[in-house]
């Protein structure tokens, strides 16, 4: 990615088959607007979880940043789902318990949030969709039109 403040590049271009999300300028960069930091409400928390909404649900999952928050989201007719974010970018990674190499921040907490989601995916025999994982996202949706 390029700076902050200008127009943030990537060099890697937006799937089509996800549509272009509006801070999408073109296949390979994003609105500078849209990453305005005097336009963004950030909400911190600091507990362990936190309740979005009914079946909605947020995870701290620290390892490849302090920060890092994985979500749960339990659908009635579909089973729950947990999007991994960047603690397993590719389906591989959480497989094989293999990290990241240099973008893991902290590889003691990274385990321990992978111990944490392998629990999670366990209890409640979740589907997961991992952080960077285009084949993964694909299965699901050629699977069915929409989940319930």
């Amino acid at each position: 990615m390029s700076e902050w403040h200008g127009l943030v590049s990537s060099p890697f271009p937006v799937p089509p088959i996800f549509g272009r999300p509006v801070w999408f300028q073109s296949d390979t960069s994003c609105r500078a607007d849209y990453l305005s930091l005097s336009r963004l409400n950030w909400q911190t928390f600091n507990e362990e979880q936190l309740d979005l909404w009914q079946g909605i649900t947020l995870y701290h999952a620290p390892g490849h940043t302090p920060g890092l928050c994985i979500m749960q989201v339990n659908l009635p007719k579909d089973g729950t789902w947990i999007w991994t974010t960047d603690q397993y970018h590719v389906r591989e990674n959480y497989h094989d318990d293999h990290p990241h190499g240099w973008l893991i921040r902290d590889y003691r907490s990274w385990i321990d949030s992978g111990k944490k989601i392998k629990r999670l995916q366990r209890l409640f025999q979740a589907n997961l969709i991992f952080g960077h994982d285009y084949g993964v996202a694909e299965e699901f949706i050629k699977a069915k039109k929409f989940y319930e």
